[in-house]
């Protein structure tokens, strides 16, 4: 019996149909603003991921042999292991990134405020100066 890999994985390239997908995307809140936690979760989740990677190849060990297919679930592996980690608490580094993204998103506030506050006090000096 024959099996038809092309029909089964409609990509150019069979095997990257089997890679780990990485969801990259910023994610957003219901009023469309960057939900920080939600963001240093998935950052510390990304650089678990690549940690544990990193140490399960700097050991030695195969926990899936050596086929070709072994990459990608080893590649799989480490991300889930990475993320399963973040969300359990991590290594305390998303709570330090979501502080620091709180305080320049409350910087950008203030600076946008201080912005529109000055705009009609600069049309007013063009006012004053057109009028003399």
């Amino acid at each position: 019996m024959r099996i038809d890999t092309q029909s089964a994985f409609p990509t150019q390239d069979p095997s990257a149909a089997a890679l780990p997908v990485l969801d990259l995307a910023i994610p957003k809140t219901a009023d469309g603003k960057t939900d920080n936690k939600a963001a240093a979760k998935k950052f510390e989740g990304l650089l678990l991921s690549t940690l544990v990677g990193q140490m399960r190849q700097s050991s030695g060990l195969q926990f899936f042999g050596e086929s070709p297919g072994a990459q990608v679930f080893e590649g799989l592996f480490d991300q889930f292991f990475g993320e399963s980690l973040a969300a359990r608490g991590g290594i305390g580094l998303s709570k330090q990134i979501e502080e620091s993204m709180k305080q320049i998103d409350e910087a950008r506030d203030r600076a946008s405020r201080l912005s529109d506050d000055a705009a009609p006090a600069a049309d007013e000096v063009k006012l004053t100066k057109e009028a003399r």
